[in-house]
Order: structure tokens, then sequence, then C-alpha cells
């Protein structure tokens, strides 16, 4: 029976976003397929017809992770990776024995993702079950093992020991995005009248629980009393009693494990306000809109700390806001609208300090655009309507959500991202044609690949061009255990050597399948570092201490224009920091 290993989703609700053309590496805002600045639709791929004779069939069973028995009722999906030819996931699901089996698959390579109430979803990200069909493959004995979901119970108390309810807690872990590392949430709950919460369908891992809320979530009017508010509010609180992600203890959370009593009590601190009025909304608005405040260190806290442990609402036809209960620090505050289809947004930087800031004036301004071509040199078959574009805000700055409205590339290469933010923004393009890789990125006659697009000052930026070479490199391989035999679902990672923000877009990897072999496309042409890693974390993959651990371990690989490597890698098994 030929086995694949299976890795857990993490936070599958939560809509973790990947960098084009990488995998691992964890996800954010405004990045690339899957994320909220995408471009709508995803990259398009070229139909290929197949002859009746051609189409695959998939046979296997689904088992419990611990004691083996065979599952009912698993929902499982076959899901084309991207370059692939197919674009409809194909599902079905597990009969009383715990068997699946479908037919009329199109050749390809598919990650195999199972899901069933009560364990984790398996099978998404990288170190998943990655299945090759070739033409008329009829693949059987597959094997999925799902691992029981772990639980994590207790209480949120204030100073006094009473409960507090409506505090959101989240169980978040480390991941690195675009070479970037970051906690990112992997799952939530909110206290109940008894301060309870129950955060359930974790994987095994280590993670970091916070508390944040308890006097100021959930309330978004003006503060009227007059009587002067307390000096001291709630803060976001790390387990067991630490007011940073830095001082908090790790917890470890074993595969099905249930923990219990994992209490928390809030900690107070000098807190303050910010209140002003948002302007600019549409002409007989009566509605209104969210006014957000973000830390501008994205690199470190919880998701909710960073929203700035607060809320706001504005409305109209005054507009006032007020955020309580804020920090020090440095931020950005935020308000947002709709007029119809258009984003009408302002977003200016703001520090607290040691006293309420008072009289902030929030302006509405219209979404801005960024209009240009997409060019292909080269002897290619590529179209333009192949390339998705992606604005990805850069570190520092802003942007909870991407470009809206129709982000496609024309037939003539031509494109217009509408619903801009007035915030910095780095460009980037991907191709469902593996023939292709970006090269650069230009505006009038500077290149801003790496620069980015600042879009601060300007409404609208014409002129932009997207150079796509269709001189992208290829890379095949094997992996092999110690024993030398070819070895399933282990991560396979391929490093620029060059550093910097661009290395992170570069990253690229792939998951061994059911053979052992491996393959990466649309590579960019230079100098990269390929190693492969069993029983990794797959949001691990760029962590830059992986990689220097395990230097010897790497194969260099030089990637020429248009050129195809082939290699064969040793699995190696990463120190305990590294395992999932």
């Amino acid at each position: 029976m030929k086995r694949i290993a299976v890795v857990c989703l993490l936070g599958a609700s939560l809509g973790y976003a990947q960098q084009p053309g990488t995998a691992g590496g964890g996800g954010g805002v405004g990045t690339g397929p899957g994320g909220p600045g995408r471009g709508r639709g995803g990259p398009r791929q070229a139909q290929v017809e197949y002859k009746p004779e051609d189409l695959c069939s998939v046979e296997g069973i689904v088992r419990h992770a611990q004691t083996g028995e065979a599952l009912r009722k698993v929902s499982v999906t076959l899901f084309p990776q991207g370059g692939g030819p197919g674009q409809t996931p194909s599902v079905t699901s597990t009969d009383a024995e715990g068997k699946f089996a479908m037919k009329g698959i199109e050749p390809g390579r598919y990650q195999l993702i199972a899901d069933k109430p009560g364990f984790v979803r398996a099978g998404m990200q990288a170190g998943g079950s990655t299945v090759t069909l070739a033409r008329g493959q009829k693949l059987g004995s597959l094997e999925m093992k799902l691992t029981p979901q772990a639980v994590i119970t207790g209480r949120v108390l204030d100073e006094d020991g009473e409960p507090v309810q409506r505090v959101q807690v989240q169980m978040a872990r480390f991941r690195f995005m675009n070479g970037r590392r970051q906690l990112m949430p992997a799952g939530m709950a909110q206290t109940d009248d008894r301060g309870e919460y129950r955060i359930f369908g974790l994987p095994a891992g280590r993670y970091v629980l916070s508390a944040t809320g308890g006097n100021n979530m959930g309330s978004f009017g003006i503060d009227r009393s007059a009587n002067k508010p307390e000096p001291e509010s709630a803060i976001p609180t790390y387990y067991p009693s630490a007011d940073s992600p830095a001082t908090a203890s790790t917890i470890t959370v074993p595969a099905g494990g249930n923990l219990q009593g994992m209490d928390m009590r809030l900690l107070k601190a000098r807190t303050y306000r910010i209140r002003g009025v948002v302007s600019g909304f549409p002409e007989g608005g009566r509605g209104g809109g969210p006014v957000m405040l973000q830390s501008r260190d994205e690199s470190s806290g919880s998701f909710m700390e960073r929203m700035g442990g607060g809320g706001g609402f504005w409305r109209a036809p005054n507009g006032e806001f007020e955020m309580r209960s804020v920090r020090p620090g440095s931020y950005y505050l935020r308000a947002e609208s709709f007029d119809g289809g258009k984003r009408l947004s302002a977003i200016v930087p703001i520090e607290v300090g040691n006293r309420d800031i008072e009289g902030v004036r929030l302006t509405l301004q219209p979404g801005g655009t960024a209009s240009g071509f997409v060019k292909i040199l080269g002897e290619t078959t590529a179209k333009p309507t192949e390339v998705n574009l992606y604005f990805q805000t850069r570190p520092g700055s802003l942007g909870m959500m991407g470009p809206g409205g129709d982000n496609r590339v024309k037939e003539d290469g031509s494109f217009e991202m509408q619903n801009l933010l007035p915030v910095p923004y780095t460009v980037s393009a991907m191709s469902s044609n593996q023939e292709l890789y970006l090269k650069s990125v230009m505006l009038a006659g500077q290149d801003v690949t790496d620069t980015g697009l600042d879009l601060s000052g300007t409404q609208a930026v014409k002129g932009l061009e997207i150079i796509m070479s269709a001189g992208a490199g290829k890379l095949d391989g094997t992996v092999n255990n110690e024993k030398g035999d070819p070895t399933a679902g282990i991560i396979v990672g391929l490093k620029p050597v060059l550093t910097g923000e661009r290395a992170g877009r570069l990253f690229k990897s792939a998951t061994s399948d059911q053979s052992g072999t491996f393959h990466l496309s649309g590579i960019a042409p230079g100098e990269y570092l390929l190693a492969a890693f069993d029983k990794l974390d797959p949001s691990m993959i760029q962590d830059p201490d992986l990689w220097e651990q395990h230097a010897a371990s790497a194969v260099k690989v030089v990637i020429k224009e248009g050129a195809t490597e082939n290699k064969t890698l040793k699995a190696v098994t990463p120190g305990e920091a590294f395992l999932q």
C-alpha cells in the first residue's frame, strides 16, 4: 500500500494567503492568491481537451491517525495546484469502510484534502498530500490519516477575579510571510457570561495564547460620561500574565490534546483615547463606517492587538468617532466607506504618548488607481490574459483590504487596478503559464520592482509596465529517505541566495508526491539553495534559522533562462523547534 504523508491545515477558516510561487510561508494582508489583495478570479489557465481514455481515477482510504480505524463521512477533495490543467476541484466522501473513489479526473498535479468534524483538516498546505496523475492513470491504495483536533479551554478574569465576558481569546503561531516572522491567528473564541472560552480545531504545535478586551471590545459609542474615566484599562494579556508575546509562555499543544484550565487574568495599564470626526462621506449618506486603529509594527503582537485594542464607528451626519483603551505607540488611524462600488478612505499616522488625543480629522477620499500594460518578452504562446497582478502593502503601511473592482488583464495587455489605498505597495505578478516569470516592474523608465509604488500623494498612477519573460526555469527531482527510497509528503524549499524583500517573493516550495517526485516551475533565473525537510512545520519553511542550521544539507542550484534542472535530494529532519 502506498502511503502519503498528510499535514494539518492551520487556521483553515482564517483565509491565510500565500505569496505567488510559495507555500508554507503563511499569509498576510493584500498578498497573492487567496489574499484580500488579489486580482479577481485567480490565474486563468488554458483549457485542454482530453479523450475519455486520458482521464484518471483515484481510490484510497482515510484512517484515524492514532487508532488506525477507518473513518466514514470524510469529505475528500482533489484540488488542482497552480499551473495544472484542471480548474474545478473533484469531491467525494468516504463510505462506511472509510474508502473513497473518484474518476473522470484530468491529468495534472493536485492537493488531496480530507475534512471531517472533530479532526484537523489535512492536506491543504505544503507537506500535505500532493498527487501527480499522468494521462489515463488509475491510482489506487492511497491512505490518508486524520488527526483529532486539539481543544483548549479556560476562563478570563479581571483584576478582582471576576469573570469577564465578550473577551476575544486567540491562539496564534509564528509564521513567515514574505520572509518576515509574524504572529498569525490559528484559532479564536469569545468568552461567555461566565468568562469561559473554548477554542477547537487546533493542530499540534506551539502557540501563544492571548486575551484582548474586557472594557472596550464591542463598544462603538461616544462616551458621554460626566465622571472622569478610569486612568487604567484592561490591555491585551498573554498567557499566563504577560503584556507582550516576547515575554509570554509558549504553549505546546499535542495532537488531539484537551488543555483545560488555561485561565488568564487581564492586566491593566494606563491607556488613552482618540477622538475626532470623519468627513467627506457620500452626500446624503445616513449610515456610517468603521474607524480602525492598527499598529505600525506588524511583526509583533496578536491580530486583535494590532487592530488597536478597541473599535470606533462614525455616523452621519456629524461623523464623530472615539477609540478607547489605546496603549502608547505608533499607529495608523483609518476610516472607510463605500460610495456604490467605489472605496472612500482616509489614513493618517498617529502617535499616542501620555495623553488623550482630541480633534483628529479624517477626510474620506476616493480610492486610487494604477493603470498600465503587461508586456511579454520572448517566444511563447502565453497571453496577457493569463497574468494576474497583485498589489501588496509594503511593511509598515496599512492595508487590511486589497484592491476592488475588475483587476483582470485585458487581451491587449492593459489593466487598471482600482480602489487602492493611499499607501506604498509592492507590485508582483504571476501566470498560469509556467513559462513566464516577472522580470521587472517599470514606471516612467525607473525599475520599481523592489522600491515599490507609493500612492500616498496621488490618486492615479499611469504608465505602469509589468514585464514578463518567457524564460522561466524549471526544477524537477526526487526526494529519498535515509534508506534511499523515494518518499512522499516531503517539503522541498528553493531559497534565493540574494537577500532583501525580493528574496521572499522569489522563494518557492513544493511537496513530493506519491512517487517521491517534486516539481517547481515559473522560476526566475538566479542562484538558489535547494533542500528537503521531513516532518517540517510548513510555516517554518522560510525561517532563516532553519536554512542556517541545515546549510550543509542544501544543494546549490543555478537556474538559467529557460533551463530545466533535475536534482535528487535526501530528506533531513530538522530540530524540534521546526517540527510539526
